[in-house]
């Protein structure tokens, strides 16, 4: 028997609140690492907010007008409003942020993208403990945006 999404959807979003709820400061929890899960969503931001830009219908987007742009954008995001540090505590949730950074990885735990005017395309690196090698990469080609 085939169950309704509404069944699956409340299972789907308390599994997510008790990955968020539960994150430990290590890097790696029996086999999860919440901070990885972290950077793919962040990764994945990457993506939409460059397609968004593409969806707004500037011409004047480059590789690297878009990727400055978008750095200073989604860091942007992830600042606390007035009241919000407070709902966190009283949920006794530490906010994870993943920061953005334009051409190299300076930190761990770091989201990198680096414009490419030659090839049109913009490369988005994912970084964890090691900043030698990349655990995500993908790279974008610019008629996307």
């Amino acid at each position: 028997m085939i169950k309704p999404l509404s069944f699956y959807l409340p299972l789907t979003l308390l599994s997510l609140c008790l990955c968020v709820a539960c994150e430990d400061s290590s890097e790696k929890t029996q086999g999860f690492s919440p901070k990885k899960l972290h950077l793919e969503k962040a990764f994945l931001s990457v993506e939409m907010t460059l397609s968004a830009m593409g969806d707004s219908g500037y011409v004047q987007w480059t590789p690297t007008t878009a990727a400055a742009e978008a750095v200073d954008s989604l860091n942007a995001s992830q600042v606390l409003v007035p009241g919000e540090e407070e709902q966190y505590k009283e949920a006794r949730i530490k906010p994870v942020t993943i920061p953005y950074t334009l051409n190299k990885a300076t930190d761990k735990w770091q989201v990198v993208i680096i414009p490419d005017e030659e090839n049109s395309t913009i490369k988005v690196e994912g970084y964890g403990s090691n900043l030698d090698e990349p655990l995500l990469v993908k790279t974008i080609p610019c008629c996307y945006f």
